[in-house]
């Protein structure tokens, strides 16, 4: 039987810990440069980095470093191994992907849904609208993830690393969602109408947040 994924990655996080200060930078760069890229099958990703990080203990037992063991140029070590991952089946991108945005959306409307309680205040909600403003968000969202991991990967095995793209991506993320807020209170009203209660989105956001917990769960079992 095979071990889920979250375990691959719990094993994987309790053995780094056993690396030496030189043995477990270079893995972490390795590890993180190799996780970047994100439509690689992410089962057979963890397994390649848990063998890897085995032969690194094995090694550092008998007195080797990473170098020793894999080379000056973990990037190009690393290169090889992506080449040779399998593609993660795009049902399962394509499940993550719902998964990230249901999240983000139950957090978003548990925070409004608060607020309306508070104000004692209903909400109209038009379909077209609505769908319109999700579909937005999720390009944005999927514009964010992308810059933030080519920079991530792009940064991996840079010894000076620099945090700012960080900063970057956040700005992208703040200043897109403020345009996607404008959109939505500049734009008319279309579709179906459908009425809230004032208790309506916050309850709408615990149904997602409920969703978004039983997706994670089912996605962390594979």
């Amino acid at each position: 039987m095979k071990k889920p994924i979250k375990t691959l990655i719990a094993e994987n996080n309790k053995k780094r810990k056993l690396l030496n200060e030189e043995n477990v930078t270079y893995y972490e760069n390795f590890l993180t440069y190799i996780r970047s890229h994100l439509f690689k099958d992410e089962r057979a990703t963890e397994e390649v980095l848990l063998e890897i990080v085995d032969h690194l203990l094995l090694a550092q037992e008998e007195g080797k470093s990473a170098e020793e063991v894999f080379g000056k140029n973990p990037k190009e070590l690393a290169d090889d191994v992506v080449e040779n991952l399998p593609t993660e089946p795009f049902r399962n991108i394509f499940v993550f992907g719902v998964e990230l945005m249901t999240t983000l959306l139950a957090s978003f409307t548990v925070v409004i849904g608060i607020m309306d309680i508070f104000m004692g205040q209903s909400k109209t909600i038009y379909a077209g609208n609505a769908l319109l403003i999700i579909g937005a968000f999720m390009a944005l969202l999927a514009l964010v993830i992308w810059i933030f991991m080519k920079m991530l990967k792009e940064d991996s095995f840079n010894p000076s690393k620099s945090k700012k793209f960080y900063v970057f991506t956040g700005l992208t993320f703040m200043i897109g969602s403020i345009a996607i807020a404008l959109l939505a209170n500049k734009m008319p009203a279309f579709g179906r109408a459908i009425e809230l209660g004032e208790y309506g989105m916050f309850g709408v956001g615990c149904v997602l947040v409920l969703i978004s917990f039983l997706m994670k769960k089912i996605r962390e079992q594979r």
